[in-house]
C-alpha cells in the first residue's frame, strides 16, 4: 500500500493494490498524518506518520482494534481526537476515540455501538461533535449525532432518516451547523440533502436537490456556501458539480464540469485557499489521474487547473494535509 507524495503541499495520496480499505485525515499544523486501515487479516489498524517540510514521510506509532469491513476516519475539529466509525465483524456500527500525541503515539480511548449498517461515512462539528451519515441495515439513509467529551467519551444524540440509498458521503457546510450528505437514491440518481444540527444534537431535514444517475460519489465542502460532488455518471465519466448551500439550507447547481471514463474517484480539499480541491481516478484503462480545480466563491466559477497522470492503480482514496 504505497504512499506517493504528488507535491511538496504535503499531500497525502493512498493507492490501495489490495482488498483492504483505508481513510486518511490530516493534521496540518503538526505534520502529524493519521491512516486507518484494515490490514490483511481485515482488522483495524491506525498509523501516525510525520511529514517534514521536504515531504519524506516516517511511521511513528500504530494501535489496532477488532475486523472492520468498512471504515471512516475524522478529525474532532482542531483538537488530538479522531475517532474510527467502522463496520464490525457483527456488521453494526461501532465508533471509537482515539488520542493522537504530538510524538504520533495514539491511544484508544473510547467507544459506542449502534445497529446493522452496510456503509459509513462521518463528519465532525467543531470539537465535540462527531456526525455518521449510515446506508442502514433496513436499506436506508440514517446520520447520528454524537457528542465526544474532551476525554473521548461518545454519547449519542439525535438521529433523522430518509429513503433508501445504496451510498452515502457527508460534509458539514463550511463552519456552519448545516450538514450536506450526497447519496444515490433508490433509482441510483445523486440526491443531495441538507440537514440543521442544532446546539442540543438534534438533526432536522432541510432541503434536497437531485441530478442524474451515478454510481460513485465522493463529497467535500469546499467553502462557507460551497460543497462539491465528484461522481460517475451513466455514461461512466467523471462529472463534478458545485452547488451553493443557502443559510436556510437551500442546494442550488451552479456549475458542473465533465471527464472521461472512470471506474474509481476521491476527492480532497488543500489546505491552503478556499476553492482549492482535486480529484483522484482510477481513469477507465487503470491508469491513475488526479486533477486539480478551483471554485471561485464569488461566482461559483468552476476552473480546471491542473493534472497528473501515473500508471496502473487498484483501489484509489485520497486526502490532503499541510
Amino acid at each position: 500500500m504505497p504512499i506517493k507524495r504528488i507535491t511538496a503541499l504535503l499531500l497525502f495520496l493512498v493507492i490501495l493494490l489490495s482488498g483492504s480499505s483505508m481513510a486518511i485525515q490530516g493534521q496540518p499544523f503538526t505534520h502529524i498524518g493519521i491512516t486507518a486501515i484494515s490490514d490483511a487479516d481485515f482488522n483495524l489498524k491506525l498509523i501516525s506518520w510525520q511529514v517534514d517540510n521536504s515531504g519524506n514521510i516516517t511511521q511513528l506509532g500504530e494501535a489496532s482494534a477488532g475486523h472492520v469491513s468498512m471504515l471512516a476516519l475524522t478529525r474532532l475539529g482542531s483538537s488530538d481526537i479522531v475517532a474510527t466509525s467502522v463496520r464490525d465483524g457483527e456488521g453494526n456500527l461501532k465508533i471509537i476515540t482515539w488520542r493522537i500525541a504530538n510524538d504520533g503515539t495514539i491511544t484508544r480511548l473510547h467507544d459506542a455501538s449502534a445497529g446493522e449498517i452496510h456503509w459509513v461515512s462521518s463528519t465532525s462539528y467543531g470539537d465535540n461533535r462527531l456526525i455518521t451519515a449510515l446506508w442502514a441495515g433496513n436499506g436506508d439513509l440514517r446520520i447520528i449525532a454524537w457528542e465526544v467529551s474532551p476525554a473521548g467519551v461518545i454519547t449519542r444524540l439525535g438521529d433523522a432518516r430518509a429513503g433508501a440509498i445504496t451510498e452515502v458521503e457527508i460534509v458539514t457546510s463550511g463552519s456552519s451547523s448545516i450538514l450536506v450528505t450526497a447519496v444515490s437514491d433508490g433509482d441510483s440518481n445523486l440526491k443531495l440533502i441538507s440537514w440543521d444540527l442544532s446546539a442540543g444534537g438534534d438533526i432536522t431535514r432541510l432541503s434536497d436537490a437531485t441530478a442524474g444517475r451515478v454510481s460513485d460519489i465522493s463529497l467535500l465542502s469546499v467553502g462557507e456556501n460551497v460543497v462539491v460532488t465528484s461522481v460517475r455518471d451513466s455514461a461512466g465519466d467523471l462529472k463534478v458539480i458545485v452547488w451553493e448551500v443557502g443559510a436556510d439550507g437551500s442546494i442550488t447547481r451552479r456549475a458542473d464540469a465533465s471527464g472521461g471514463a472512470v471506474s474509481q474517484i476521491s476527492s480532497f480539499q488543500f489546505m491552503f485557499g478556499a476553492g482549492a480541491f482535486a480529484t483522484a481516478m482510477r481513469l477507465g484503462d487503470g491508469t491513475f489521474k488526479v486533477v486539480v480545480w478551483q471554485v471561485n466563491g464569488a461566482t461559483f466559477a468552476l476552473t480546471r487547473e491542473g493534472e497528473a497522470t501515473a500508471g496502473a492503480v487498484g483501489l484509489v482514496s485520497a486526502s490532503a494535509c499541510g
